[in-house]
């Protein structure tokens, strides 16, 4: 499957992944295992982010854990970062709403 993070992400777990990936960071996870679960974990709240429409509380503290944990291991995520952040989206596509939900925070990091 060479979409599964899009395939299997779940926003409804996504508080449980970031407890595996951050359990992980003590050895139980190799690199390349915490980067595939990053990859879930930041499909999972783009799921989340615009049903909430930033409004929830709930999902702005899942947002902000998840943004500590890839600036914690950004080299690790950079490539990953580079995709959500559209870095050839020209003006920034926010006008045009060309750009996913996590791009402003991918931006930030």
């Amino acid at each position: 499957m060479q979409d599964w993070p899009l395939e299997a992400s779940d926003a409804t777990r996504l508080a449980e992944f970031c407890d595996a990936y951050e359990s992980g960071e003590s050895g139980r996870l190799d690199r390349q295992e915490r980067f595939a679960l990053m990859q879930l974990i930041l499909f999972s709240l783009e799921d989340m982010v615009p049903d909430a429409a930033g409004d929830d509380r709930d999902t702005a503290a899942l947002a902000e854990r998840v943004e500590r944990l890839l600036r914690r291991d950004f080299l690790l995520h950079l490539h990953t970062l580079d995709y959500w952040r559209l870095p050839d989206s020209g003006d920034g596509g926010e006008a045009d709403g060309d750009v996913f939900a996590l791009t402003p925070m991918a931006r930030r990091v």
